[in-house]
């Protein structure tokens, strides 16, 4: 039975196999074992669904799918943060009927993109690029394969992007702490080659440099990735800073937690920022001061833009998002 609004979800659903698999088959792309391709294309042939698509492709001139392309990093993993992000992303593409696909690039193999061949295709209509870098390779792709894409997290190109104001959340978190009378605080950040890492960085200098405080440079710490690096470090630390910021909600509950097992009182002794405000951060112990991140008007706006450049409409390709301090417990 033929039906016209089907879509790649369904028929991965029907035929047990994932949405990428689906795909694949769609695209004749070889890497598929013959016994998964012929019960596909079985269904897809039963149900018109290629037929379809690509009458519908060349009606409207879209395929209705978008890429979400992510960067893996060794030793880590997309937090809630991310997860949430995703899928509020495939939440509001499914009230425009588009499908959404994730790869991943992966920078230390010799062929670092695994969608290729889906842009080659023209299997895919746009993409929303995260882990922005300075030069970024990913973004270079996809200004060479001419497809529409917008990134979380600007670039030092003038490509389309959404951000959040990674400067001025570092600088409200720093400035809060020195408003209070701590100077003596720790930043904790990732790798420098991601421009949000770098904007925070400089939000933390700027709000020392408003106050006529001078920075320790050694309490600037980069490349800490995970909960277990900022645990490792707060439970070996011999001199306690008076406070400690933290890129990332749940690298945060890693100090909370060794903070606690040392009888370290939070905040008397010692003051805790985070940021994301994941829904977890306010179930800590204490409860974890931190930097909002909106994330509904991120995917709201980033979503717009990308629709807009695929239907090629004029859009501002430039969008800052304010973010804000939310103080709980772990911050006098």
């Amino acid at each position: 039975m033929k039906d016209s609004k089907l879509t790649i979800k369904d028929i991965s659903q029907m035929t047990g196999y994932s949405i990428r698999t689906v795909s694949r088959v769609i695209n004749n792309n070889p890497n598929v074992k013959e016994s998964t391709r012929n019960k596909i294309e079985k269904v897809l042939k039963e149900t018109g669904f290629e037929t379809n698509i690509f009458a519908k492709s060349l009606r409207k001139k879209t395929m209705n799918n978008i890429m979400i392309v992510i960067e893996k990093q060794k030793n880590t993993y997309p937090g809630q943060w991310y997860s949430i992000l995703f899928q509020k992303i495939i939440d509001k593409a499914a009230e425009y009927d588009y499908n959404v696909f994730m790869t991943e690039y992966i920078s230390e193999q010799k062929n670092p993109f695994n969608g290729m061949h889906l842009l080659k295709s023209g299997f895919v209509d746009g993409a929303i690029i995260f882990n922005i870098k300075e030069n970024d390779k990913k973004v270079k792709i996809f200004q060479q394969a001419g497809i529409p894409f917008v990134t979380i997290g600007e670039t030092n190109s003038k490509t389309p992007f959404v951000a959040t104001d990674s400067f001025s959340g570092m600088y409200q978190a720093t400035n809060h702490l020195i408003k209070n009378g701590l100077t003596d605080i720790v930043l904790m950040l990732g790798n420098l080659q991601y421009t949000l890492n770098i904007k925070r960085k400089k939000g933390y200098i700027k709000a020392f440099e408003d106050n006529k405080i001078k920075i320790n440079e050694n309490n600037i710490l980069i490349n800490i990735r995970t909960f277990q690096d900022t645990y490792n470090y707060c439970k070996n630390m011999k001199k306690i800073p008076h406070g400690i910021i933290i890129s990332g909600d749940e690298k945060a509950f890693g100090a909370l937690k060794a903070l606690n097992e040392r009888n370290i009182n939070i905040p008397d002794n010692i003051s805790i920022i985070g940021y994301d405000n994941i829904p977890l951060s306010n179930f800590s112990t204490p409860a974890l001061t931190t930097v909002e991140q909106p994330v509904d008007e991120i995917v709201e706006k980033s979503f717009k833009m990308l629709l807009d450049l695929i239907n090629e409409k004029d859009v501002d390709t430039e969008i800052l998002i304010p973010v804000k301090l939310i103080k709980r417990d772990t911050t006098r």
